[in-house]
């Protein structure tokens, strides 16, 4: 079998699968599989040039649409550059595939050009990993890839959520000739008897609709002074389950800004503010979790310390949380029939000090919440922008899908994964809110929404480098050069680099300027703090 045969068999069976977007970087070595990849009626594919770039944009695609998606990349460093999307997808359960192509086995170690050892070198940072071998057995390859698609989605052989969804490794050894081109017109005929062994028999029997045992639901209607706290990871299904639930057994929630609750439900029950009130919470009895980690510190501090009154029920059990008492079901499982809490003091606490803190509107974070239309998707950018939007924005239903990046919470790949994002939903506006230095780390994409038409519009919060460092205890130490090693203030022009890049370019100084902003796409605002 060819190079080519072998590359067109893989895409062809990854498509079946299920697989729709592929993030392909240049290079040689890949040929076999770019040609078999972009020649695929079913495959969307975008010509990335940076690897780093595309490993974040894939990111943002899975993110936004929950399936896999394919990374192809060339040999040597190449595949490297890929590693800090991987972990971000590894430590937020994103599906990813990375096709990374290698030299064969024999110039491994002797010196050839652009070859490295690329056997497991993502390490335990991906699902699974397998080095393909040159083209031999098809049936072999198929069922390969059949077993490496669901490791990444996390899902059974019948379809069922068993596991976290992340990014698996595949790595593919093509020898030379990699191509000829009687092989580029040759008609590739697909055996369906193989391939019919692809099938996914979807039954449906997903862990998360087990009911919850009696003995729990007992534990927790019985309880007095319980809270909920949620954050990122229900779907759409979840989350209204969720908040009837609260309602009718009248217990409040903590609602995490990427939870997805504060801008598409409305309810008294949905608090925001905790922030400045978790101090007088000390009559709490249980503490229900759904989600991931929340981002307030503060909110981490008291799960931590009440970590023995503490549930998180996670479908498909523990994963990257230190959590005492882990159930493996969903609020799907809980039953909305039966009494409220008799815990009416205890929320009306909550009640008033949540209208206390009401955010102030006059805070820049409000004026950009309101800026955004109903329908859109925000992407909030890491280090201060996510802690101050978790700060301030509070409960208003505006239909908003509000994501980010928090599984490692680095600040390389921002505007890529907002790009993946936007590109998975077209038709979508998708805003991005991120810090200077971020959008310095990563101002190479913007090149990259250019060449997809990314329909995107970015408010660079421009505060002079990473003043999240001088909220630190040490910031006021006197530690030698702390602006130079710590702030990092980029000094950037951002006009000028609006201007490079043929973006549109608004300034803020003042909040209400924001009520003027044309929002055309592809807009880079620069807001001064």
């Amino acid at each position: 079998m060819t190079n080519l045969e072998w590359a067109r068999n893989t895409a062809e069976a990854l498509s079946r699968l299920g697989v729709n977007h592929a993030c392909i970087s240049p290079g040689s070595r890949n040929t076999p599989l770019k040609i078999a990849f972009i020649n695929h009626k079913k495959i969307n594919c975008h010509s990335i040039i940076d690897e780093r770039s595309s490993g974040f944009l894939a990111l943002g695609l899975a993110k936004s649409t929950q399936k896999p998606v394919v990374i192809i990349t060339t040999s040597g460093t190449a595949t490297a550059n890929l590693y800090p999307a991987i972990i971000e997808s590894n430590l937020s359960r994103i599906p990813i595939l990375i096709l990374t192509a290698d030299r064969p086995p024999h110039l491994v170690g002797t010196g050839a050009n652009q070859t490295i050892n690329q056997q497991d070198i993502y390490g335990q940072q991906v699902r699974g990993y397998i080095d393909i071998g040159l083209p031999q057995h098809l049936e072999h390859l198929l069922m390969i890839l059949k077993k490496f698609y669901l490791l990444a989605a996390g899902l059974s052989h019948f379809g069922g959520k068993i596991n976290p969804a992340g990014p698996v490794h595949l790595n593919f050894p093509f020898d030379e000739p990699l191509i000829e081109q009687k092989d580029i017109q040759k008609v590739s005929k697909f055996n369906e008897t193989i391939y019919n062994r692809l099938k996914i028999n979807m039954t449906g029997n997903l862990v998360n609709h087990n009911y919850v045992p009696d003995n729990l639901i007992n534990q927790i209607l019985t309880s007095k002074n319980t809270l909920i706290v949620c954050g990122e990871g229900l779907n759409e299904q979840e989350l209204s389950y969720l908040v009837k639930f609260s309602e009718k057994y009248q217990i409040p929630i903590f609602a995490d800004v990427l939870s997805n609750l504060r801008f598409k439900y409305k309810s008294k029950f949905i608090l925001c503010h905790y922030n400045n009130y978790l101090n007088k919470l000390k009559k709490v009895e249980l503490i229900i979790r759904f989600g991931k980690k929340p981002n307030s510190k503060l909110l981490n501090n008291l799960l931590d310390n009440k970590r023995n009154i503490v549930n998180l029920f996670e479908p498909i059990g523990r994963f990257n949380d230190d959590s005492q008492h882990i159930h493996p079901h969903s609020i799907l499982g809980f039953p909305l029939s039966g009494e409220k809490l008799n815990q009416s003091n205890f929320n009306q606490i909550l009640f008033e000090q949540e209208k206390r803190y009401k955010s102030n509107n006059e805070h820049y974070i409000n004026h950009l919440l309101n800026l955004i239309p109903k329908n859109s998707q925000l992407f909030i950018g890491n280090s201060l922008p996510i802690r101050e939007i978790d700060k301030i924005a509070s409960n208003l239903k505006r239909e908003i899908s509000v994501l980010g990046s928090r599984g490692a919470s680095g600040i390389d790949g921002i505007i890529s994964t907002a790009i993946g994002l936007s590109i998975a939903n077209p038709d979508k506006n998708t805003f991005l809110i991120i810090g200077d230095v971020s959008f310095f780390y990563d101002l190479s994409a913007l090149q990259l929404a250019k060449s997809l038409g990314a329909n995107l519009k970015i408010f660079v919060i421009n505060n002079r480098g990473g003043q999240i460092f001088n909220k630190l205890p040490y910031a006021n130490f006197g530690i030698k050069d702390f602006k130079k090693f710590w702030i990092t203030n980029p000094n950037l022009d951002i006009k000028k680099t609006a201007d490079l890049f043929n973006f549109y370019y608004f300034r803020v100084t003042d909040y209400y300027e924001l009520k003027k902003i044309n929002l055309k796409n592809q807009l880079i605002t620069e807001i001064i703090v």
